[in-house]
């Protein structure tokens, strides 16, 4: 694992901030939740989490995510609107 002071530790986490800002951006979550999407994504595709935001860079770039990563972000994203709405206060 890269440690986060070296330069290379702060490009991975440069990447999983801009996949974040990707998913803030699209789906409106907060960046909690955002992680949360990511890592379930990465668990569920048994995937390591920086090829995951890689995949959802080249997205926001215009690429077509991989099959199985697009599938699992669909359930990532439906299972945390469903949370969110739950605890939603009308």
């Amino acid at each position: 694992m890269a440690d986060k002071g070296t330069p290379r530790g702060r490009a991975a986490r440069a990447t999983g901030d801009q996949a974040l800002g990707v998913l803030l951006a699209v789906y409106r979550f907060t960046p909690t939740i955002g992680f949360e999407a990511l890592r379930e994504v990465s668990q569920r595709t048994n995937t390591e989490l920086r090829v995951i935001t890689r995949n959802v860079i080249d997205w926001a770039l215009g690429a077509p995510l991989p099959e199985v990563v697009g599938r699992e972000l669909d359930s990532a994203v439906e299972r945390a609107w469903r949370a969110a709405e739950e605890y939603r206060i009308d």
